[in-house]
């Protein structure tokens, strides 16, 4: 114990040393084997105050909670066509009694290069994505449009589940890709493809794989096409015996085309893609097949610092894409936030009810998220987001939509602001469709100080978006009035001996009824579930925060959260947070 306790406290001593100087080298052990890593030490503190019922008993007022961590990461390449890289997590949570609570963990291993100086291939974990219709990982809710310091924090959970800005699943498998150049007709052919295990489940008892790819046929600078296969199935023969689901299948095949002009330096592009879904399930003596198709266009034009983009789609009912429309945030009824997860009601027994998943929840707690794809469209919160809950492969839905956006270019100053408007294709429970309205903003503005020795400059954000759904009936039950505003504003202060202040502000508000889908284990429509959504939420942020370098920081952030979910849910938490961060 006392060893382990010693090497541990040697290794944060030599990570602190480091935090002090410039680490932007990494640790080089030969000139073929060197060290990086990543590290970070949270300490958090809550305070809960029950609004509803002042005279709350029974809830915890106060928690604290806090880890401190660090991947070590082993680089090899035992020569130009090989590289080796693995990972291993050391954490500590903190209140484990002498080292009882410390983990060890294979974090990332994975084996690149390249064969014949031709086929580059990566065998173990992989990061991976196609298109939005065949293997994309969407943001989640909120995410684009959080203010920077509420983004910092949330960056903490991306980074524990592999979530990037590239919209990458994390997988494990193997991966390959290699081109062709011609003199005629063509000038490239780049070819991808992938087999990938996907993790086991209840829901997929048998050896579920992945597999797929993508052809990329490059004419010229103005035309290229592509071509795009992904298919999710169990393996036969590799099924239990004992298991309720006997087959799954869904293979998605799409094609697409970029054609692009530039006339007298306006750029003129359009982007299309439109393909087939087949899906077919066993579920002991019930089946489902599902066929469905989807199209997708874009026309841009962007001249100096301003571009305008108009987009059309089409996606079926039956369209499905495991790989696409599988979502980050799981809504299920089990899925409850660690802090503070039950909320005493005020009456005459003083129970208890669990505690509804909020955007503050969202932005700290990593098990609510969901890092394996899924075979069912997952349940979702139509106060949060009703028109593409499942990014744009989000079945049933016919938007069309136009975005004009000011690139910052040399000026100080972006905005992009966006319509749309669009329908269902196929009435759900009643032959009356759902109607879409949506309005999205977010603009940035840096302020640039010279020669002031207090300040160097300031940076504004703001964003906000507009949800309506609304549907007409003669019947009570098919009547749908559904509202959801969201908007956030930020101020950053970049001060010159490295110290920063971050402040934000962000409202939600939804407001009216719908109804939620309630579905079988097949994926089947079973009922419909009529919902009064009242529902309001405030997050206040303030961060104080010091960069050693580029690559280590430390900040001080406070939190206040004041949500009102429902009538029993009426609620405030205020947190106090420290955390630190390096890169080596």
């Amino acid at each position: 114990m006392y060893r382990l306790s010693f090497k541990i406290g040697l290794l944060f001593f030599m990570l602190f040393n480091l935090a002090s100087e410039d680490c932007n080298a990494q640790i080089e052990i030969n000139k073929r084997t060197w060290l990086s890593g990543y590290a970070r030490s949270i300490l958090a503190f809550d305070n809960f105050t029950n609004t509803a019922f002042s005279t709350d008993s029974l809830t915890a007022k106060k928690l604290n909670s806090g880890h401190t961590l660090v991947d070590l990461e082993a680089n090899i390449q035992p020569n130009k066509n090989l590289f080796i890289h693995g990972s291993v997590r050391i954490r500590n949570d903190h209140g484990g009694f002498w080292n009882s609570g410390v983990t060890f963990d294979v974090r990332n291993l994975y084996i690149r290069g390249v064969a014949a100086d031709a086929v580059r291939f990566q065998l173990g974990d992989v990061q991976y994505k196609l298109t939005p219709y065949t293997f994309f990982n969407d943001h989640q809710e909120f995410y684009d449009y959080m203010p920077e310091i509420f983004r910092e924090q949330t960056e903490l959970i991306h980074q524990d589940l592999f979530f990037d800005n590239e919209n990458t699943w994390r997988q494990q498998g193997f991966t390959t890709d290699f081109g062709f150049s011609f003199k005629n007709i063509l000038e490239e052919i780049n070819v991808n493809a992938f087999a990938l295990r996907l993790r086991p489940s209840f829901a997929a008892p048998a050896e579920r794989l992945f597999m797929g790819g993508h052809i990329d046929l490059i004419q010229s600078k103005n035309f290229s096409g592509q071509i795009n296969y992904v298919n999710t199935f169990d393996w036969e023969g590799t099924r239990d015996p004992g298991a309720a689901l006997d087959v799954y299948n869904n293979p998605v095949l799409t094609a697409g085309a970029i054609l692009s002009f530039d006339i007298n330096n306006f750029l003129l592009k359009l982007e299309t893609e439109a393909g087939r879904s087949f899906e077919r399930k066993v579920f002991t003596a019930d089946s489902l097949e599902t066929r469905d198709f989807f199209v997708d266009a874009s026309l841009s034009g962007e001249i100096k610092n301003w571009k305008v983009k108009l987009n059309f789609r089409d996606v079926g009912p039956d369209f499905r894409s495991a790989a696409a429309q599988t979502r980050r945030i799981s809504f299920n009824e089990s899925n409850r936030p660690n802090a503070f997860s039950e909320v005493a009601v005020n009456d005459s027994v003083g129970s208890l009810v669990p505690r509804s998943l909020s955007i503050f929840d969202m932005m700290r707690e990593g098990q609510l998220y969901n890092s394996a794809l899924q075979q069912n469209l997952m349940i979702t919160r139509p106060e949060y987001n009703n028109i593409d809950p499942f990014g744009s492969a989000t079945p049933n839905r016919r938007m069309i939509s136009a975005n004009f956006i000011r690139i910052r270019g040399d000026k100080n100053w972006d905005v992009n602001l966006g319509v749309g408007i669009g329908n269902e294709i196929r009435g759900q429970g009643t032959t009356e469709k759902r109607a879409f309205t949506e309005i999205n903003l977010d603009a940035d503005y840096l302020l640039e100080i010279e020669d002031s020795k207090l300040l160097n400059s300031i940076n504004f954000n703001l964003k906000g978006w507009i949800q309506n759904t609304t549907r007409s009936g003669s019947n009570e039950f098919e009547q749908v009035d559904l509202q959801s505003t969201m908007a956030s504003a930020g101020v950053r202060f970049n001060l010159p001996s490295g110290f920063n202040l971050n402040t934000a502000y962000m409202l939600f508000n939804s407001k009216g009824n719908e109804t939620i889908t309630e579905r079988s284990a097949l994926g089947e429509i079973r009922n419909y579930t009529p919902v009064t959504i009242d529902h309001n939420e405030q997050l206040i942020g303030i961060g104080l925060g010091y960069d050693f370098t580029t690559r280590n920081t430390i900040d001080f952030y406070y939190n206040r959260a004041v949500n009102t979910l429902s009538t029993e849910e009426d609620y405030q938490i205020d947190n106090f947070t420290l955390l630190f961060k390096m890169k080596f």
